[in-house]
């Protein structure tokens, strides 16, 4: 498991995660496959390796659902206190 790898994604998911983008056109499974895709082919530009890459791409379609959940439940929060 490459640790470099994933504290990247993470910073990554940061940039590119927003809470409802695209809900209500595209399921979140959907947006967080393609969003997956996206990250992992940014992560070969950034210059970590193939193996890198490979190793932990299967975790972060999860790690990007996970995302846009959390940030969902923040942005009701915000809504219902607002």
């Amino acid at each position: 498991m490459s640790q470099r790898f994933l504290r990247w994604v993470d910073g990554w998911i940061g940039d590119h995660v927003w809470p409802y983008a695209g809900a209500d056109v595209e399921p979140y499974g959907e947006r967080a496959a393609k969003l997956a895709a996206a990250c992992t082919q940014d992560a070969l530009a950034e210059g970590f390796k193939p193996y890198e890459v490979e190793e932990d791409a299967g975790a972060v379609p999860g790690l990007i659902l996970k995302a846009m959940q959390v940030e969902t439940i923040h942005r009701g929060d915000d809504l219902e206190n607002g």
